[in-house]
């Protein structure tokens, strides 16, 4: 006795005792029977009627080391579809309400016994409209991912996506439009080019496209300046800014041309308790009033409570994932995470 469940695009078998043989039945054998089945008096059958084994297609035998042809329809032996196929019927990210993912992501830097391994077979996905924060210690693969999956850097092995785009194969210049239109950035250095001022920083990745924003791209711009405050600096180089106002910028030039989602990499790890608060405030505010996606790496607890997921690495792996947790609770799971990894 024997059942065997299958996935969907194989056949869903239940065998009891019968061959497989003669379970399947080959198209061409289909064709035989519905012509006879559609005459008048299908019992008089025809000598071309009759269909020997020799005139069926034979299947290619399974490779040798693998269960049979049963392995086959039970998903031991790969399914033979062509690639485009195989890759049409994938679950894409937004069906799983996700903004970016990567499956069985690895990065190995350096060759033989000099190469260090960054991340190892990492799968994970950031949700859309949360705001996750990606910790883990020194050394763990945090940036790495946030790298990668943000198109900054090349996986060694695995697959990246961005929204429903995978980018793992992209060149260099089509990597560069897609980071310019569909991901904002906010970084520790807060990387504001010091000719221009706060309007003309914040405009910059309309100007690097090519493009003039309409009046309803102006109109969002001129709110982020009230919201963060910076109505009345918009004439202000960067070197006339203080460290919160420059990140502020920074976040306004992140939002403007409303990206997927933000990466943003310790964006309070230069600035003072008072004005790091702020800033992860105006980040959560962008989640809870826009909807905003932000993935956040940082190995500050107080800053990784704003979030409402929290992913720990370690050793280039995804070790714990959580929903929010409070400053204490985090501390607790670092400490953990570096006594192993000590």
């Amino acid at each position: 006795m024997l059942s065997c469940r299958v996935q969907p695009d194989r056949l869903k078998l239940y065998s009891r005792g019968y061959s497989l043989g003669r379970l399947r039945l080959h198209s061409k054998l289909r064709g035989h029977l519905r012509g006879v089945v559609g005459r008048q008096n299908p019992t008089q059958l025809t000598p071309q009627d009759v269909v020997t084994p020799g005139q069926l297609p034979r299947r290619p035998p399974p490779p040798r080391g693998t269960p049979g042809l049963l392995g086959w329809y039970c998903g031991a032996i790969p399914n033979p579809q062509p690639e485009n196929y195989r890759r049409s019927m994938e679950i894409q990210s937004s069906d799983m309400g996700l903004v970016a993912r990567v499956a069985q992501l690895s990065k190995h830097y350096g060759d033989g016994e000099r190469r260090v391994t960054a991340l190892d077979g990492v799968s994970i996905g950031i949700r859309r409209g949360q705001f996750t924060a990606i910790m883990g210690p020194s050394g763990s693969g945090k940036s790495t991912l946030m790298h990668v999956m943000a198109g900054l850097d090349t996986p060694s092995e695995g697959r990246v996506w961005l929204g429903d785009d995978e980018i793992t194969g992209l060149g260099d210049a089509a990597l560069t439009k897609l980071r310019r239109r569909r991901i904002g950035f906010v970084f520790q250095a807060f990387n504001l080019i010091p000719t221009l001022d706060v309007r003309g920083n914040i405009l910059l990745p309309f100007q690097l496209d090519g493009v003039t924003p309409n009046a309803e791209e102006q109109h969002r711009i001129d709110e982020l300046l009230a919201r963060l405050g910076l109505r009345d600096r918009v004439t202000h180089r960067p070197h006339e800014l203080s460290g919160g106002q420059q990140q502020r910028v920074a976040i306004a030039r992140a939002l403007a041309t409303r990206p997927d989602v933000i990466f943003a990499d310790e964006p309070t790890g230069a600035l003072d308790s008072r004005t790091g608060r702020e800033v992860l405030g105006l980040l959560r505010n962008a989640v809870e009033t826009s909807g905003q996606s932000i993935a956040m790496v940082t190995h500050d607890p107080i800053a990784a409570s704003h979030a409402d997921r929290i992913l720990f690495l370690a050793d280039g792996r995804i070790v714990a994932d959580h929903t929010a947790m409070t400053p204490e609770e985090i501390s607790t799971v670092m400490l953990q995470l570096e006594r192993v990894q000590a």
